[in-house]
């Protein structure tokens, strides 16, 4: 090849080089998805985008940028729902409740399985070698209709607690009838999401039994009648000091004989230990509490060490004999639910 012509190849080799550069450079731009800066718009399909930093683990940057996403679609929705001039708050509004009862509807919220929604789609994940990026979808309709089906499938399984006699005691009307504040706790979570969901923010179809049923368990659970029972001299005067007012605070009804009682607590002191160390007091008092019906039958045994710590001794005394009977109510309630 003569020099000319070697010459002449060089610069069209150059030249396929640096366009093929240009063109790869080009693709690559074009490339990253458009939905990363503005997301797909679609009838009846909301979507969410996420995004996260690659560390060392991609599978977890993608799993992290798909919550975010999923978050990204939550948001949405309730910038939806505060922008709408007819929103309902709440579904069932129940009356005034006591520290107890209310702690029997905390109790059952934290045991609830989350819900999934039906409808919710990963589209698209895309990744610069820094950040994942993930698009999610949700069908608004396919949720909605999943949500109905759900609430129907509650209420027919609710019906069959307005059947409960109100005859019987309140501890055999509690056993039949506490099983139905899951169902009532669930519904109400389905509700918030059919709400979110739906576009004229309203409720799927309310169930007056619903509301009954949770009246009807709140006020029995209020109305029970608690006799607490020292079995030893320790246990007498840590009631005497405080543990009743604290029960009576919390809205259980304490009475003083088996006779009234629907509900009886034996509370034994098995020891009492008191530390000082750098100018504070400590008082650990360990406790056996058995939580019985009113035959006699226990619900719940349980051994209980608490710590009350202050300045003083006799305020580190006050402050066991406090937690102890916080524990004495947070046990009444988890008897209730789990052994009735």
């Amino acid at each position: 090849m003569s020099l000319k012509n070697w010459e002449r190849h060089l610069v069209i080799s150059l030249s396929v080089i640096a366009f093929s550069g240009c063109l790869a450079t080009k693709l690559h731009k074009e490339s990253i998805p458009s939905w990363i800066n503005t997301p797909p718009i679609q009838k009846n399909i909301l979507y969410g985008i996420g995004s996260a930093e690659i560390y060392s683990d991609k599978v977890l940057a993608i799993e992290q940028a798909r919550d975010m996403a999923r978050t990204s679609l939550l948001k949405q929705l309730k910038v939806e729902v505060a922008a709408s001039t007819n929103i309902k708050q709440n579904e069932v509004v129940i009356g005034n409740q006591s520290e107890f009862s209310s702690s029997i509807r905390v109790v059952v919220r934290s045991k609830l399985s989350p819900i999934e929604m039906a409808g919710l789609k990963m589209e698209e994940t895309y990744e610069d070698g820094k950040i994942v990026y993930a698009l999610v979808s949700l069908n608004r309709q396919l949720a909605l209709k999943n949500i109905q089906i759900q609430i129907s499938e509650i209420d027919a399984l609710l019906n069959k607690y307005q059947q409960v006699s109100e005859s019987l005691n309140k501890l055999a009307q509690l056993k039949q009838l506490l099983p139905a504040i899951t169902l009532i706790e669930q519904r109400k979570e389905l509700q918030q999401k059919f709400f979110l969901l739906n576009m004229q923010h309203t409720y799927f179809q309310k169930n007056m039994f619903s509301g009954q049923i949770e009246n009807r368990i709140y006020i029995l659970l209020d109305e029970l009648k608690v006799m607490v029972r020292a079995l030893n001299p320790a246990a007498a005067k840590m009631i005497q000091s405080r543990l009743h007012d604290k029960l009576t605070s919390a809205g259980i009804r304490v009475v003083m004989d088996q006779e009234n009682a629907d509900v009886i607590i034996e509370f034994e002191i098995l020891g009492t230990r008191k530390i000082s160390k750098n100018w504070a007091n400590f008082v650990y008092t360990t406790g056996n509490i058995r939580i019985k019906d009113a035959k006699g039958r226990i619900l719940k045994s349980y051994t209980k060490e608490v710590k009350g710590a202050a300045s003083d001794i006799g305020l580190a005394y006050l402050d066991a004999v406090k937690k102890m009977a916080n524990a004495l109510g947070e046990q009444l309630s988890l008897s209730l639910l789990s052994h009735l």
